[in-house]
């Protein structure tokens, strides 16, 4: 028997009356006599006397309802419990550790401007991973929001886009030979060794770019934008990485290296906010993918642009009710 239905066979018993029981459950007599009498037959046995009036307990009924208040209780109690702690446990957002440089002190500013001190009910948890494994994370509800590129949406996943972004060629001065200073087109890179990145499905993503070169090589493969721009500050390739994984120290500090955006032949990448699929977003969790959306768009907007059929909103306060996160 679904221990819910015992609520309503305690109500009745605390009413003695059906007409009472129901209004106090907001349902009508008849289908509340309909639940109870169902519950009876898959009982055994008749709980309450209906020939009286008010409603009475049968032999039967006067030895079940003490144990089935009890038992109602404890449920109620244990529900209320565990939708507590739901509510009180912090927002687990996730980030790979490239983005996470940028995008978790906006989180963490707009978080403790929101709530400061160290009680906040609300607090957010920050947890940095490789795409593949935060993907893998969200899917597993570890992580309840993760900023991440759409290269690494998998099955189990919910992903909603927020910017849209190119692919820069970071290079050694003179390596490449150009008329001009412009997006680096497909013929620029011909005769070149490349530097490819492979984190959260970013070197798939490149793929039908990549086989429209000719007379180009695969020098190296990393995970790591560090790595790979390290190589090209060497002289060792031409690294192809993200945009909107640059940082202002990247092209700042490393003087040797050139940047160059690659020309529109190459497909954008799409960043946003991912979820479990299927998961009911309660008001908390509507307001951290808020909050994220929020601190992407402001981050990062400098250097991508809002997709087709995405509306970002880059002026929203962290103060505003879709990203107040709420108890």
């Amino acid at each position: 028997m679904d221990v819910r239905n015992l609520h309503a066979i305690t109500v009745v018993a605390e009413e003695r009356s059906f007409t009472a029981a129901a209004r106090r459950l907001h349902t009508s007599q008849s289908a509340l006599s309909q639940l109870v009498r169902r519950i009876e037959d898959e009982l055994g046995f008749v709980v309450f006397d209906r020939s009286v009036s008010p409603v009475g307990l049968t032999p039967q009924g006067q030895r079940f309802i003490p144990k089935a208040s009890e038992i109602d209780l404890l449920y109620s109690e244990a529900l209320a419990s565990a939708r507590a702690s739901a509510l009180s446990s912090p927002i687990a957002i996730g980030a790979t550790p490239r983005m996470a440089r940028r995008l978790f002190p906006a989180l963490l500013s707009a978080s403790r401007e929101r709530a400061p001190g160290p009680e906040d009910p609300n607090r957010i948890q920050l947890i940095e991973a490789s795409s593949r494994e935060l993907a893998a994370l969200v899917a597993k509800g570890v992580v309840d929001v993760a900023a991440i590129t759409s290269a690494a949406i998998g099955e189990g996943l919910s992903f909603s886009p927020v910017l849209s972004s190119g692919f820069v060629a970071a290079y050694q001065s003179g390596l490449i030979a150009r008329d001009n200073d412009g997006a680096i087109a497909p013929v620029d890179l011909e005769g070149q060794e490349l530097l490819l990145p492979t984190a959260g499905g970013v070197r798939t993503h490149l793929a039908p770019f990549l086989d429209g070169l000719a007379g180009v090589s695969v020098a190296l493969e990393s995970s790591s934008t560090d790595t790979l721009l390290g190589l090209a500050e060497l002289g060792l390739g031409v690294a192809i990485v993200p945009e909107v994984l640059l940082t202002p120290a990247d092209r700042s500090r490393r003087e040797g290296l050139r940047f160059a955006r690659l020309s529109e032949a190459t497909p954008p990448l799409i960043s946003g906010t991912a979820v479990r699929a299927g998961l009911p977003l309660s008001p908390k969790l509507e307001a951290a993918i808020g909050l994220v959306q929020h601190a992407l768009v402001t981050t990062f907007s400098a250097f991508a642009s809002a997709p087709e059929d995405s509306e970002p909103e880059p002026t929203a306060s962290a103060h505003s009710p879709r990203n107040r996160l709420k108890s």
